[in-house]
């Protein structure tokens, strides 16, 4: 017999030899030895890709003794297949933290290569990466060495990002305006990115790990969000509300820059200072209003001139008080009244003055003392020579 050249596994038992021929006696085969019980006269096959060692002997018959056993090698080939189609049970995983490996079939055109043929790895199989990245998730197969395939090849998969998580911050409470910047909340944690915020809007482009703070007296509206790592996916904005109340002042210091004033008939309006203990209030703070500060009045009398402060809405303190000052009478003015010359006698009652005048008061008159109780605005006159 002669081996048959180029044999390459097609997954179907193929004919190892041409036969051979005797005379004089039956020509028989064996895959098992030289000196197997199994020769016979049926051509040996083979379906692995391997070597075959063909035993071969004749059998005489009652005229010729048979031969020794001989034998000849014979190969069948591994199948090269140049462009498998290589099949992921998963194309598509989200992180977990875990490595993937989805499971793989490999195909000759319509037939599937057995996964004894050939080994499976992966590569950059757990992290973030589409199967187009430069470093792609990625499923390779070797072939076995001693199988019926000569075949390699790979294929890539996606693992996408997870979705991130948040623990929100918290608002600090009872926060109380104390004219120092002061922070606003707890910080907030992920374990899947870091968690940033921002005081100018959820849109805003100044997020920052930066603890917010704030110096005024408002409610601030906290924007924090969290910027994923390679593999998580950002989280989406979202807010909180912190307000630093209005710090109350119950018993402010007004302090006026005049505390008495001489009266001029114009209203009188003293810068005012107002304090919280040592801390001077701005006056943005505060309006300021005044009440009797014209006409001239002690800072004790019921109707005293009067300083009040208000505080402002939505500023940063609650605050509001009152304090007196003096308006003090001014001196008059006084034209005199002066003397008819020339009287005489007649029996009549006479004037005895051209009246005086006044533009601080009222001119008055009396005939009976400095210090008499009537005094009139009637011209005095007189009967009597004297």
């Amino acid at each position: 017999p002669e081996a048959i050249a180029n044999l390459t596994y097609n997954g179907q038992n193929q004919t190892l030899i041409t036969a051979g021929s005797a005379t004089n006696g039956t020509l028989k085969y064996s895959l098992t030895g030289g000196d197997a019980t199994d020769f016979s006269e049926t051509i040996p096959t083979g379906k692995e890709a391997k070597t075959y060692t063909v035993y071969y002997k004749v059998e005489g018959n009652d005229n010729y003794n048979g031969t020794e056993s001989a034998s000849l090698d014979v190969t069948i080939g591994a199948k090269t297949v140049s462009a498998p189609t290589i099949i992921l049970s998963e194309t598509s995983f989200e992180y977990d933290g875990t490595a993937k490996q989805p499971t793989v079939t490999v195909k000759d055109g319509d037939t599937e290569i057995q996964s004894t043929e050939y080994t499976v790895s992966y590569t950059n199989n757990t992290n973030v990466a589409a199967s187009t990245d430069n470093k792609a998730p990625t499923v390779t197969i070797t072939d076995k060495d001693g199988g019926n395939y000569t075949v390699s090849g790979s294929k890539t998969f996606s693992i996408t990002a997870a979705d991130g998580v948040v623990t929100p911050p918290t608002a600090i409470a009872n926060l109380t305006y104390t004219g120092q910047s002061q922070a606003l909340i707890n910080a907030g944690s992920s374990t899947t990115g870091t968690v940033k915020y921002s005081l100018t809007g959820a849109d805003a482009t100044d997020y920052s790990e930066t603890i917010p703070t704030g110096k005024d007296a408002k409610t601030y509206i906290i924007y924090y969000k969290v910027e994923g790592d390679a593999n998580h996916n950002d989280v989406a904005p979202n807010s909180i509300n912190v307000t630093i109340a209005a710090k109350t002042v119950s018993k402010p210091t007004i302090t006026l820059s005049q505390t008495s004033f001489v009266y001029d008939g114009t209203a009188k309006q003293p810068t005012v200072t107002v304090k919280d203990v040592d801390t001077e209030i701005p006056s943005t703070e505060y309006t300021v209003s005044y009440t009797n500060n014209t006409d001239a009045a002690a800072a004790t009398d019921s109707k005293a001139p009067t300083v009040t402060i208000t505080d402002k809405d939505g500023g940063n303190y609650t605050v509001s008080g009152s304090t007196t000052f003096t308006i003090l009478a001014a001196d008059g003015s006084l034209t005199l009244p002066t003397a008819i010359e020339g009287l005489t006698y007649n029996g009549q009652n006479q004037a005895l003055i051209t009246a005086g005048s006044s533009e601080t008061g009222t001119m008055k008159y009396s005939l009976t003392a400095a210090d008499a109780t009537d005094y009139s605005e009637d011209i005095p006159t007189g009967k009597d020579a004297k």
